[in-house]
């Protein structure tokens, strides 16, 4: 067995663009929480730019508002990275979710076992 390191990744976000993305939705800010298992309050910090969410946090907000990752960030390191990569939204969206829609990836683990 390898060793496994865990590395705790974390993303400034626009917090007037977070909050303009909920706002646009009607929604309140424990309904966003409760929607993506944010603890009670910690969507106020991030729209307040007081905390920065975890990667894994920030992009499951930016699918949940229907909304591209790189416009919520405010990280001039990861907009530069996002510009690279020719569309990171649409590269994660092509190996995450139409796999699973498409039914391939649960078909790979039927196969599996």
């Amino acid at each position: 067995m390898y060793p496994t390191v865990h590395m705790k990744i974390t993303v400034k976000l626009n917090g007037e663009k977070l909050k303009s993305a909920r706002l646009a939705r009607g929604l309140k800010q424990h309904e966003v929480e409760e929607a993506n298992s944010l603890l009670k309050g910690q969507l106020t910090q991030y729209e307040n730019n007081r905390a920065a969410p975890e990667l894994n946090s920030a992009i499951r907000l930016a699918w949940y508002f229907q909304t591209p990752l790189r416009l919520l960030v405010e990280d001039p390191e990861l907009q530069r990275l996002f510009m690279l990569s020719n569309n990171l939204d649409e590269l994660l969206d092509g190996i995450l979710v139409k796999p699973i829609e498409a039914g391939v990836i649960n078909a790979d683990l039927r196969r599996a076992n």
